[in-house]
């Protein structure tokens, strides 16, 4: 399984990519965050199955391009208010899978009633149930 980290440079976010690396479900592991050097930088400390890529998760078909090289998106970036609906949204539409690590029940009741907005194609992808 591929799976891209946003945030990955961040305090939270380089602790789920090093619990990801470490995984043997886990094939490769993209580290994004907004600086390539500082994705590259992390990358290297955790070895060959670990890249990183510059992601600027505001601009939602950059970020949905991206995602659609992985097989999930893990959203550590910050701050969630801002950041978990721009995410859940290019998950959706790159058609893979979803996890949050926010700790938020305001932004995570956003990002799921934006979701279940009449005419979303899947319901439940926030809970990694969208294919």
């Amino acid at each position: 399984m591929r799976v891209l980290v946003l945030g990955g440079t961040g305090g939270t976010g380089q602790e789920t990519v090093r619990l990801l690396v470490a995984s043997p479900e886990v094939d490769a592991v993209i580290v994004a965050g907004r600086s390539q050097s500082r994705a590259e930088q992390v990358a290297a400390a955790l070895g060959d199955k670990a890249s990183g890529r510059a992601v600027d998760i505001t601009h939602e078909d950059q970020l949905a391009e991206v995602a659609s090289c992985a097989d999930m998106l893990v959203n550590a970036a910050g701050p969630d208010f801002e950041m978990q609906v721009p995410a859940l949204k290019a998950a959706i539409a790159a058609g893979v899978n979803y996890a949050d690590v926010a700790g938020d029940g305001r932004a995570t009741d956003k990002a799921l009633a934006w979701q279940r907005r009449p005419g979303r194609g899947c319901h439940g992808a926030a809970r990694g149930r969208c294919r």
